[in-house]
């Protein structure tokens, strides 16, 4: 994390990371809420229909009972062409 953190986050931007073992929804949102967090940026894999009914959305979950703003991209980004 802090190898990404590194490369990809400005210097001048303050960025903490950090990793937690449990439940991914309540670990989200419980540091959220005991932290003065601007903002939870995270990915989802974008599934749906059948999918998404059996393995739930950690993604969506977080939106949903998140104290601060969340900020979700998609896992895999396409590419678009211009022509």
């Amino acid at each position: 994390m802090q190898q990404f953190k590194d490369l990809h986050i400005p210097a001048d931007v303050s960025c903490r990371t950090e990793v937690s073992i449990g439940m991914p929804v309540d670990e989200i949102c419980s540091r959220s809420r005991k932290r003065e967090t601007d903002l939870v940026a995270m990915s989802t894999h974008g599934r749906t229909g059948v999918q998404h009914a059996l393995v739930g959305s950690v993604a969506e979950r977080v939106l949903r009972h998140a104290e601060c703003p969340v900020l979700v991209v998609p896992a895999r980004m396409q590419r678009i062409s211009k022509n």
